[in-house]
């Protein structure tokens, strides 16, 4: 066949503009980067429960358009005003199934039994299963004792449906509110022929309810602490086994559970011993050199907990191999404390105190210190000292625990009340703070050495919401406590930091964040949709460079890791509060929520979660998930630095 180049350039030039349409089309096609805050109204009613208007909200719930009745129904359960409870019972019957699991979620929040009946009622005519979901497990959270047949007799006919009754049950047994009947039922719903979200609560409920005997239990709880697919689920079933205190059980820990694989089941086998009595402390001296320190410092609690004249020796002969200093010093700490006239101990942790340049290991090693009285006039002059807060903080916590022991001499109370009187008019948050607390424990009745406590409400009028709320109130309650007064006011935070909305508007609802630190990068995308005030200020201080240079002042094995604090000691924050925002959203593992002294006290420091924590669910407000560098929060440690924060 005769070629026709000319054609076959033709057709070449066509596929190359049908490609550039197609690309130019695809691209115009793309909506723009938008969250749903640019709806006015979404963003009024957001405004009103920043505010926390619940008048404002409870006419939102009229509105002819239902998206808005759910969101309005959702931000009462933030607000938790409980004249809410008639108008949120009434929307359980809406004919939109969205907002009627709105309503049940914001039911759940007010934690009034008042709501318990409508939420029964609303149970036998609901056939939406997400929404029977929501109900029950805010009945979980409102039933009382006397109602709990109410919760046993519900009936789950589908997975949504035992998910939700699963977490009833643990949202009850948290508040201990449980019987023999519930119990079983939890029993039945641990097993792998049931979802992790079911399996997950069930587990959780054996390992948090208190007061629970689970020895009928323990081939059960066993199985899935050894067996289950699940890590979430082996770390919840192991803390359980602390409920089955037979030689069985910590026999079956030790052999198995310490050796998981995943270091926080590790953890928590660790943190289930902690009920047993035994001597030989061999078996738990591996860990303390565990490759993840978490488990290190877990081993040297459970030891601390442990040590005992009959072990003293076995204990301090594992301390030498000890390189860790988080670990180590947890150990010598509690060797110390047993032998607190033990000059030659003393002598080796002031060294070490004083060969590093690192405050945060200093901390440690002052926290170890102060388990002798040796230390006192050294802890005295730490605490009033020039050096970096976390080290003022840690000296004076540890004179604090000092005279708490019984062995305190005697002949030092009045230097010690001298002491706490210096600290309180120091005009310093944690030093007013931790003494505060102190002096209202009614056994060591501080008021035998202040006949004229003026000083405490000298110290209080120089304090202010919102920057000092975590300390006004350990000291308003040192001042009930002087003045004999009963019922001690609830200290609040008044509205002062409204939600950036320029700024909201400027995120994408998937926007990144990508956080720097010395053990490697955590990327995180923010709730912009379910928390924006809380990620208004994330993010605003993100723009100032707020975080960089700052550590991560705490950290707790298979918990949580903690910063943004200016002091770097956890007492720290700023001349503002954020309103709590609380949602759907579960914590989980990667979970980034804020800290808190309290609802609607959040400033700067927020935590990551290193596992699912469903007791903080609806108290500490959740907006982010970290979607990058699990593996770099699990090896953080306490003084590990935040180098940089960006958004992404």
């Amino acid at each position: 066949m005769r070629e026709r180049p000319w054609l076959s350039n033709f057709f070449m030039l066509m596929m190359m503009l049908l490609a550039l349409l197609c690309c130019t089309t695809k691209e115009n096609k793309q909506p723009p980067t938008i969250n749903k805050f640019r709806d006015p109204q979404v963003r009024e009613i957001y405004e009103l429960k920043d505010r926390r208007d619940t008048k404002g909200l409870l006419q939102h719930l009229h509105q002819t358009q239902a998206e808005l009745r759910e969101e309005a129904a959702l931000a009462l359960g933030s607000v938790q005003n409980v004249q809410a409870l008639p108008q949120l019972e009434a929307l359980l019957s809406d004919p939109i199934h969205e907002v009627r699991k709105a309503a049940a979620f914001s039911l759940g929040q007010l934690y009034d039994s008042a709501a318990v009946n409508p939420l029964v009622y609303a149970l036998e005519m609901e056939k939406n299963d997400t929404v029977r979901k929501e109900m029950l497990e805010a009945l979980g959270k409102c039933i009382t004792q006397q109602q709990i047949d109410l919760l046993n007799q519900q009936p789950a006919d589908s997975i949504p449906e035992m998910e939700g009754l699963a977490w009833a049950f643990y949202r009850a047994g948290i508040r201990n509110v449980y019987d023999r009947v519930s119990v079983q039922i939890v029993a039945s719903l641990l097993d792998t022929t049931y979802t992790h979200r079911i399996r997950l609560a069930a587990a959780h409920f054996f390992a948090r309810t208190k007061g629970l005997d689970l020895t009928d239990h323990f081939h059960q709880l066993s199985h899935f602490a050894g067996r289950d697919p699940s890590p979430h689920v082996r770390m919840a079933a192991t803390l359980a086994l602390k409920n089955v205190n037979t030689l069985e059980s910590r026999e079956f820990i030790i052999k198995n559970l310490l050796k998981d694989p995943d270091y926080r089941v590790r953890v928590n086998a660790l943190q289930a011993l902690q009920q047993f009595a035994w001597e030989d402390l061999s078996p738990i001296f591996p860990l303390l050199g565990d490759s993840q320190v978490q488990v290190g410092k877990a081993a040297a609690q459970l030891v601390a907990k442990k040590v005992s004249p009959a072990n003293f020796e076995q204990a301090k002969t594992a301390l030498e191999g000890l390189r860790d200093a988080s670990v180590k010093s947890i150990l010598a700490g509690a060797l110390l404390h047993h032998q607190p006239d033990d000059e030659v101990m003393v002598k080796e942790l002031t060294v070490s105190l004083e060969k590093t340049a690192d405050p945060y290991q200093q901390s440690l090693w002052l926290s170890a210190l102060g388990k002798s009285f040796l230390a006192y006039d050294r802890l005295v002059e730490e605490a009033f000292s020039t050096k970096p807060k976390i080290l003022r903080t840690t000296a004076m916590q540890a004179l604090v625990e000092l005279r708490q022991s019984p062995d305190f001499p005697a002949s030092r109370n009045e230097d010690f009340a001298d002491v706490l009187k210096r600290a309180v008019t120091s005009e310093d948050q944690a030093l007013i703070g931790i003494p505060s607390t102190v002096m209202q424990n009614r056994e060591l009745n501080f008021k035998n050495y202040f006949q004229d406590p003026g000083f405490l409400s000298e110290a209080k009028a120089k304090l202010s919401l919102p920057h000092d709320n975590e300390t006004l109130q350990a000291l308003q309650a040192a001042i009930f406590y002087f003045e004999e007064k009963d019922e001690l006011p609830e200290v609040g935070n008044p509205f002062n930091h409204p939600v950036d909305w320029e700024l909201i508007g400027r995120l994408d609802e998937e926007q990144e964040v990508s956080i720097q630190t010395t053990k490697g990068e955590i990327v995180l995308r923010l709730l912009v949709e379910e928390a924006p005030g809380t990620v208004a200020n994330f993010v605003s201080l993100i723009n100032r460079g707020y975080f960089n240079g700052k550590n991560f002042h705490r950290v707790v094995p298979n918990f949580v890791i903690q910063g943004g604090c200016p002091r770097g000691d956890g007492w720290g924050g700023e001349d503002y509060s954020i309103r709590s925002e609380f949602s759907y959203q579960k914590y989980g593992e990667g979970s980034v929520g804020m800290a808190s002294a309290g609802k609607d006290t959040e400033g700067t420091q927020w935590f990551i979660t290193h596992s699912p924590t469903p007791h903080l669910d609806g108290r500490y407000s959740i907006f982010a998930q970290v979607s990058e560098g699990m593996e770099t929060v699990h090896r953080i440690g306490v003084g590990d630095k935040i180098v940089n924060v960006v958004l992404l």
